[in-house]
């Protein structure tokens, strides 16, 4: 009964799903209006000098939406490209870097890239493409 009920539990706790990766909202205060709906302005001139036609789409999205609790996802042209959660690898009063990380399904085109969060006002976004020096996304809060 025992081995039972430990295999009960085991398989209970491994087989449940949940939507959320976290419990509580992952950006400090300065870094809440990362939250919300965003589209791409441009990518800037030197990305499109580092990187080409394919290279480029697949950095950037046409569409990013930011939700609490660390979920965010990606559109092309109103389909739905990537989602996933949002790791923090460094957040202070002045510096906001983010790592994108899809859900299982969209891992297979995943490039581990870190992005420097920059805000310009509240309603511009700039992403900085860590691993590719030069390029950045420029992106404006849809809502």
């Amino acid at each position: 009964m025992r081995t039972f009920l430990i295999i009960f539990i085991v398989c209970l706790f491994s087989c449940s799903k949940s939507d959320e990766y976290y419990t509580k909202e992952i950006f400090n205060s300065q870094n809440l209006k990362a939250n919300g709906t965003w589209v791409l302005l441009h990518p800037s001139d030197n990305s499109k000098k580092a990187l080409k036609g394919d290279e480029l789409s697949s950095i950037f999205c046409d569409k990013l939406e930011i939700t609490p609790i660390g979920h965010y996802k990606m559109y092309d042209d109103n389909n739905l490209r990537e989602s996933g959660h949002i790791i923090i690898k460094k957040q202070t009063i002045d510096s906001l870097l983010i790592r994108f990380f899809p859900d299982e399904r969209y891992q297979n085109n995943y490039l581990p890239n870190i992005h420097s969060v920059e805000f310009d006002g509240s309603d511009t976004l700039k992403l900085q493409y860590m691993n590719f020096k030069g390029v950045l996304g420029t992106f404006r809060r849809l809502y």
